[in-house]
């Protein structure tokens, strides 16, 4: 809207990116735009701008009108990657270039909010809604096999985002709802203090965590309250890391870009058991399953998944096994079987308290496994005592154990019996 009050189209790349707008949102709030050059923020990109910083800097300068009639502004967005990543001594050239600029009174370095204090919009847009500057389809680009990809690999499809963007809006959904429902009990307003436990990523210092924690709780928590809280905030952070717009962006679900993106899931979903949740697992990657990759050996997404996603998930046990001999001989700590034995009998421990619990049988058979291959002698008295306990109540009535569903059933009885056996004790003795 110019300033007579005319609309005009201005798509097509016909915006003048020297200048900011006011935008009119539905809530009727304002907010000021930015659009950047997009000849220069290529060319950088994909061209050889940063290969001297001198001719970056007569690139940027060189945008300016030249009659100079009022206060412009001339921006590019990029990748912070094309600096150094992308382009080797990128940095060099970025950093020649402002100075060049400051020094010779080129033009003046700024920031957007500086800007706008001095230049307040005087025109007014309208932005097309469900729009991208990466897909001319719309937003087609992160659900559908659009034909919009990075033109690595042609002939090769991308039906495979339609099945992820279903597994992950479905996860997204039971996240929320456990997160909610959790965090209600802590606090009136849960995305509210979701939207400000942006201080605990940016400061994860304890005296960070229990400002935060003061401002939102309204009473002293206990440790077990705060570590809940703090799980389910993560949980929702997690909830929105799996739409990173980099998970459907580039070719095929085996790309690391959404490779990522599923490891957020798998973190997700984890955190949801912790918190005493159903095990979401079981469906996700059955959704996973009608994902097909373009690249034969990783099938598709439910292959991704445990090829590629489940073996990074952190292990309890993982950071305890680097030189952990050489340590025990140099620094006489407790033995290896001594601690990894505790190790083990927290997992157990924490199977006890929910024994229908499938995954956690077979995390508790896969962490055995894994010590038992390293002949390491454990000290498992600990864990005995637990599982035989837990054993004695199921048999009892008094906890509940296996699933009514039979397939579910059937996989629990087989953990168990694993679990049983790893532990030294005779399966049959469950019978």
């Amino acid at each position: 809207l110019a300033a007579g009050g005319e609309w005009r189209e201005v798509d097509g790349g016909r915006i003048d990116p020297r200048r900011p707008y006011l935008c009119r949102l539905p809530s009727g709030r304002t907010i000021a735009l930015f659009f950047y050059d997009g000849s220069i923020s290529h060319d950088l990109a994909f061209g050889g701008l940063l290969r001297s910083g001198e001719d970056f800097a007569k690139r940027l300068t060189g945008a300016f009108s030249e009659k100079g009639s009022r206060p412009e502004l001339v921006h590019i967005a990029t990748d912070g990657e094309s600096y150094g990543h992308h382009h080797r001594f990128g940095e060099m050239a970025l950093a020649y270039a402002l100075r060049h600029i400051e020094r010779d009174r080129l033009a003046e370095v700024t920031v957007y909010g500086d800007y706008l204090e001095r230049f307040p919009p005087a025109e007014e847009v309208r932005i097309h809604e469900n729009t991208s500057w990466s897909c001319v389809h719309g937003l087609e680009r992160w659900r559908s096999n659009c034909s919009c990809s990075s033109g690595a690999h042609p002939g090769w499809s991308q039906e495979w985002r339609a099945p992820l963007r279903q597994a992950m809006d479905w996860l997204g959904e039971r996240a929320a709802e456990v997160f909610e429902s959790g965090l209600r009990a802590y606090a009136p307003d849960p995305w509210a203090v979701r939207d400000d436990y942006i201080r605990v990523v940016l400061d994860r210092s304890p005296e960070s965590v229990a400002r935060f924690l003061a401002d939102h709780a309204g009473r002293t928590l206990s440790p077990a309250d705060r570590t809940r809280v703090l799980r389910l905030l993560e949980l929702a952070r997690h909830a929105m890391l799996i739409f990173t717009s980099d998970g459907w962006f580039f070719d095929d679900i085996s790309n690391i870009e959404t490779v990522q993106i599923i490891q957020y899931a798998a973190r997700a979903m984890e955190l949801v058991r912790d918190l005493g949740g159903p095990d979401l697992e079981p469906g996700f990657v059955g959704s996973l399953k009608q994902a097909k990759s373009n690249v034969r050996q990783h099938k598709n997404g439910a292959f991704v998944y445990e090829t590629l996603v489940r073996p990074a998930m952190p292990d309890v046990l993982r950071p305890c096994g680097r030189n952990l001999g050489g340590r025990v001989r140099e620094h006489g700590a407790e033995a290896p079987g001594a601690l990894f034995g505790r190790s083990v009998a927290a997992l157990v421990s924490a199977w006890a308290a929910k024994p229908e619990d499938i995954a956690a049988l077979e995390k508790i058979e896969e962490v055995l496994a894994a010590l038992k291959g390293t002949g390491i002698e454990l000290d498992l008295w600990q864990s005995q005592n637990v599982f035989a306990s837990t054993v004695r109540a199921l048999h009892a009535g008094r906890t509940p154990g296996q699933s009514q569903d039979p397939s579910a059933d059937k996989k629990w009885r087989r953990a168990f019996r694993a679990v049983a056996e790893l532990l030294n004790f005779d399966p049959s003795a469950f019978s």
